[in-house]
This record gives C-alpha cells, structure tokens and sequence, in this order.
C-alpha cells in the first residue's frame, strides 16, 4: 500500500508584511506553496524583530521544523516589556503583535508613542522627541538588530533547523555593521530588501496603504525570493520531493 509522505514544516517570521492583515496571502504562502511545505505562519504586525524570538523559541520547542524563513522588520523598532498588560490572560496566537505566553511588549516606531501608550495603559508620558533622538537614532538600534539575528541563528542551530534571514526595509548588507562582519559567515541570507526589488519593479501598494495585496506578494516571492532562497538551499524544489 502506498502511503503518502507527509509534507515538511515551514516556519515564516515577519512583521504585518507576513501576515493575513491585507489578503488572504502573502509571502509566506508563496514560499510554502514554492518548495511544497505545510506553513506555519508567525507574523507580527507593527512590532520589532526582538518580539519574533519568543516565538521562535516556543515553535521550535513544540513542532517538527524542517525549514526556518525569517524576514526582518525596520531595524528601529524598540521591543520592551510592559507589565500592564501581563495579566489579562496569556496567548498562544502566533500572529499576535501585542502579547505572547506570559510576555507583553509594546514596540516603540517614531512616532504616535505617546497616543499608543495612553490608549494601552491610560498613562499619559511625553516621550516621542527623546524617543526619537536618543534611542532611534542610537548606535544600539544598530547593535541589537545583529544580535536579535545572532540569537535566533543560535535557535535554530540548537535544533538542527536550517534558517535564512531577509529583510523587508534595510537592505540586508547594510545591517551588518562592522563588528558584526563575521556574522556574514555564519548565517544564510538573502542580499538587498524587499523595498528595493518593489521600487525597482514598480509593484504598487494598496491605496493609502504601506501594504501588498496577494499579488504583489507573489511576483515578490517568485520574481526574487524564491530564487534566492534556493541559490542558499537548492534542494528546495517542490519538483524534487
């Protein structure tokens, strides 16, 4: 009797650009349906790269991964705790922005802080132009994108499960700074940014929006993905399961 062969795992990371938020796919789906892999979606609207860690770490203490997609977010998004909001139940969900198990975070963009802060806690602060002098424009926004990376390359070599890093915003060859050159070497990436190819194309966003319809994600993901992904794994044709 023949018995069919059950699909590997996917794991996709990113921010909303991973996410259901705008269509009923985008570029996780087309990674998935490319090498033929069940997929396991953990997006993160809104929130910083130090929020998927987490989430890493859960998925890969809990399921069988056999391939690790990772796309960074805008490397000054600050991710930090925030206790108000530890106690209203913890969440599973892997594709919350807000809360995960028993972690809340708030993650800090460079601007409407002081609106977010009050309508999540009902405090009221003043802190969006230190925020955005003294933090944003830090040399430690740059530090902590490369050792976020670090981590979770570590992650995933604790578990045996290949990775690969891309990024949405920052073209990836810019993020590491020069007491992070070494860390080329030891992790697989994808070169450039997702921003650069959709200029470069000319792909619209949706009306009004920052975002891509399914569309976009799909000529993203075969025009440039894709063939990247695989020049690092190239075993990962759906023709060859």
């Amino acid at each position: 009797m023949h018995v069919k062969k059950q699909k590997p795992n996917l794991l996709a990371l990113g921010c909303s650009h991973a996410s259901t938020l705008v269509d009923a796919e985008s570029w996780p789906d087309y990674v998935a349906n490319a090498i033929d892999y069940n997929l396991i979606r953990a997006s993160s609207c809104g929130a910083g790269t130090s929020f998927y860690i987490e989430k890493l770490n859960h998925i890969l203490q809990n399921n069988i991964i056999d391939l690790i997609v990772i796309q960074l977010t805008e490397p000054s998004r600050v991710v930090l705790g925030l206790t108000s909001k530890e106690n209203e139940g913890n969440t599973s969900d892997l594709n919350q922005s807000l809360s995960f198990n028993d972690l809340a975070c708030y993650t800090w963009n460079s601007e409407k802080n002081e609106n977010n802060i009050k309508t999540l806690t009902g405090h009221e602060v003043k802190i969006d132009n230190f925020f955005i002098r003294e933090v944003i424009l830090s040399k430690w926004v740059d530090y902590k994108i490369m050792q976020d990376v670090s981590t979770m390359q570590y992650m995933c070599n604790s578990f045996k499960v290949p990775c690969i890093f891309w990024s949405w915003f920052v073209p990836m060859e810019q993020l590491f700074i020069p007491k992070y050159e070494w860390l080329k070497n030891k992790i697989n990436y994808v070169d450039g940014c997702a921003r650069q190819y959709i200029k470069n194309n000319n792909i619209k966003s949706i009306p009004y929006d920052s975002h891509y319809n399914a569309s976009a994600h799909s000529m993203l993901c075969n025009g440039w993905l894709m063939p990247e992904i695989t020049k690092k794994f190239s075993h990962l044709y759906a023709g060859d399961k």
